[in-house]
């Protein structure tokens, strides 16, 4: 959305293309704001039309949610259409009461009598009207059986009986004109159709792996000449799919051979499985019948997707396709899923994972174990490790000090020279622990300690953390220069390097700190900016508690800022 935005208002996907990651925030509310307010900021064209193709194949309420919020507060002249074979959740009655929505559905779509004649036409010179108003009238007008019935007429003999024996719903149409369509194709194209049917998108090299030919750009070059329902997806000639409707008759009648149909998917897993391209391996495991590979290729794959790229819906996506008895016999699955219930901060679903884990903890040393990251960027490589880990930090957000520690230190005791990312993570453990016990100076020279073994080690988003940890530090210890100091460090370093959030946090730390200086000024030029990006209520609340000048400074920027209602809620005394 972003990159299309960006032809018509140029410089918005550098200016906001950072909120998106990687990793991937977990809400895009930051991001949607930046953009809207962006594109009401910036001079551009009057009118600009964004178009959402396929938006039926969006099922993750990560997206629906931003893309409500869009249309909620959509900007004068931006035009949103979305194209999609279903309607969409996004509240479609509450524009259509506000005659704020133009529709256009199947009835608008279907060809008329002479637009039908023009189509076959192409296909049979001499067709007479009469004719194509029958084919019209069978198909009711339907483009998708009107543009098989151009391919059917090709070759045919006898068009009077081929125009009679034409009937039948959609569903029967489209039936009848596959045959016919594939039934004139050549032996060795028609098995490549059927065999390449298994596949959401088509190239030489995937085909050839899938199928076992060494021909497969030529004959997609040939299908595509041929009009066969291929849509080209680049300019290239390097990839293409097969029109929706299409390759769902393929499949079916490929699924008449169940045997072969795995094989298929199991060929397809493994060409995406050496690119590193884990999401459609992960989908065509399952499909080929071996969960087990499957729930493999997520454990590698699970630091860095989630842990570097932020992207949970993606594994959301994964762990209920594979059998719930499978989960529960892989501590690193466990651990994944407790991992991703501690950045909620959910206890209660975190503790019976970390439970479960202990229970199979030894599956672990019994296969072999290699992420995609490598070693030395893998959380999940040494589960004893991480399950230490995962339960000092039940124990941080319980607010047991001493628990904390304790856990960290077994966590590191289990850990292994190689095993970086872990061993920074336990680092950063250590000095919260030292900060809940109330050692302040030791939790600071802990943390630059770390800090500068992060940076040392190339981890830049932990670095990130590091030093946004030790700012606020500072900031309890009463020394804002300097935390000022590593802010603008780290303001300057972060686009792109972490999760959205964290730029509103940055920012919103930096006018704690020059409110601390006595900067009021500066505190709401900095909580502004904070604004820009988005609006999450925690910190809000945190500034109204700070004191007359940090609550006087934000109420002058929610002054400006009346479209933000989490912060025109907060009371101010």
């Amino acid at each position: 959305m972003l990159a299309a935005l960006d032809l018509a208002r140029p410089g918005i996907a550098e200016r906001v293309g950072p909120l998106a990651g990687p990793p991937a925030p977990p809400s895009y509310d930051a991001l949607v704001s930046a953009l809207i307010n962006d594109v009401v900021a910036e001079p551009g064209p009057p009118s600009v039309l964004l178009v959402l193709d396929d938006y039926q194949l969006i099922t993750s309420q990560a997206v629906h949610a931003p893309v409500r919020f869009l249309l909620q507060h959509r900007p004068p002249g931006l035009c949103v259409v979305l194209a999609s074979r279903s309607d969409p959740p996004l509240g479609l009655a509450r524009y259509r009461a506000r005659g704020e929505l133009g529709e256009v559905r199947a009835a608008d779509l279907r060809f008329t009598v002479e637009e039908a004649a023009e189509l076959l036409g192409q296909a049979w010179a001499d067709l007479d009207l009469p004719a194509a108003a029958a084919l019209a009238e069978r198909t009711e007008g339907w483009a998708a059986g009107l543009q098989l019935a151009a391919l059917s007429l090709r070759g045919q003999d006898d068009i009077g009986r081929f125009v009679a024996d034409f009937t039948g719903s959609h569903r029967y149409i489209l039936d009848y004109l596959a045959e016919e369509v594939l039934e004139r194709q050549r032996h060795d194209l028609r098995d490549f159709l059927f065999q390449t049917s298994v596949l959401d998108r088509l190239n030489g090299s995937l085909c050839d792996a899938v199928t076992g030919r060494d021909d497969s750009q030529e004959l997609l070059e040939e299908a595509d000449r041929s009009g066969l329902f291929l849509v080209q997806l680049d300019d290239v000639r390097g990839w293409w799919r097969y029109h929706h409707l299409f390759a769902d008759l393929l499949r079916a009648r490929l699924e008449r051979d169940p045997d072969r149909t795995l094989r298929l998917h199991r060929n397809a897993a493994q060409w995406y499985e050496q690119r590193g391209l884990p999401d459609e391996a992960v989908r065509h495991a399952l499909a080929a019948g071996e969960p087990e590979r499957a729930a493999r290729l997520v454990e590698e794959h699970f630091d860095t997707v989630f842990n570097l790229r932020g992207e949970q819906a993606t594994i959301q996506g994964w762990l209920p396709a594979l059998p719930a008895d499978l989960v529960r016999s892989r501590p690193r699955l466990l651990l994944a899923q407790a991992q991703m219930a501690s950045m909620r901060g959910d206890l209660e679903a975190m503790e019976p994972l970390l439970d479960a884990a202990e229970q199979v903890i030894g599956h672990a040393e019994e296969e072999p174990f290699e992420p995609s990251t490598g070693r030395a960027g893998s959380l999940l490589v040494n589960a004893r490790a991480m399950l230490a880990l995962q339960r000092s930090y039940a124990a941080q957000l319980r607010g047991d000090a001493a628990a904390t520690a304790a856990l960290t230190r077994e966590a590191m005791a289990q850990l292994n020279a190689d095993e970086l990312m872990l061993n920074s993570a336990v680092q950063g453990f250590l000095a919260m622990a030292e900060w809940l016990r109330g050692r302040l100076s030791a939790a600071e020279e802990a943390f630059e300690s770390s800090v500068g073994w992060w940076h040392r080690e190339g981890q830049v988003t932990t670095t990130a953390w590091g030093y946004y940890c030790l700012a606020r530090l500072l900031l309890v210890r009463d020394q804002p220069d300097r935390a000022l100091a590593l802010l603008g460090r780290l303001d300057a370093a972060a686009a792109g390097q972490h999760r959205a959030g964290s730029l509103i946090e940055i920012r919103a730390l930096r006018a704690l700190a020059l409110a601390a200086r006595g900067d009021n000024q500066g505190a709401t030029g900095a909580l502004t900016s904070a604004f820009r990006l988005g609006c999450p209520e925690g910190w809000v609340r945190l500034f109204a508690d700070e004191g007359p000048a940090m609550a006087a400074a934000l109420a002058g920027v929610i002054a400006a800022q009346r479209d933000c209602p989490a912060a025109a809620a907060i009371p101010f005394g």
